[in-house]
């Protein structure tokens, strides 16, 4: 295996190392007021109540809401560990940063399908629109952007029919 360090210069690579080694900086260095683990509490806590099986579009929305002042709150942390060597403080803070922003592709992805389909139920829209929503729903991070740049994908259903679950629950 070749070792990275010895590799000649890469001018993409070289990039990219100096723009996670910004970032990592950038984290070390807030001095904000705002703990990254209790937002991660906060982003849970929303996930769970407005995202998850059951959904109402409203609830997506104002999760969608609450996601993007999360992310502005993100910008104002502080961590609590600042050492240089193995720091798992810098790590979690990067990742929560990406949990906001698939947040956002999940509230907002869920608000737009107007059916239930498998295991995702909107009690507004009981049934499964085939027509409409037989598709891929496929998200793009746009770095810089405010949203979520979404396109959906038809399924090529040729192979397998589709069907509606049915589940006997009367055992």
């Amino acid at each position: 295996m070749k070792n990275l360090a010895s590799a000649p210069s890469n001018g993409h690579f070289e990039a990219e190392r100096k723009r996670q080694q910004e970032i990592n900086a950038g984290l070390m260095s807030a001095d904000g007021k705002e703990n990254p683990f209790l937002l991660w509490r906060e982003l849970g806590d929303l996930m769970t109540k407005d995202c998850t099986v059951i959904r109402y579009s409203k609830n997506c929305q104002a999760a969608d809401a609450k996601v993007v002042e999360l992310l502005e709150r993100f910008q104002h942390i502080n961590l609590s560990d600042k050492t240089q060597w193995a720091n798992t403080t810098v790590a979690f803070a990067r990742q929560l940063y990406n949990m906001l922003q698939l947040s956002r592709v999940i509230a907002q992805g869920a608000g737009m399908r107007d059916e239930s389909r498998g295991s995702h139920y909107k009690p507004d829209f009981p049934d499964r629109d085939d027509k409409n929503w037989m598709k891929t729903t496929k998200a793009t991070f746009v770095p810089d952007a405010d949203e979520p740049k979404f396109e959906f994908e038809p399924v090529d259903a040729s192979l397998i029919p589709p069907r509606p679950r049915k589940y006997d629950v009367a055992k």
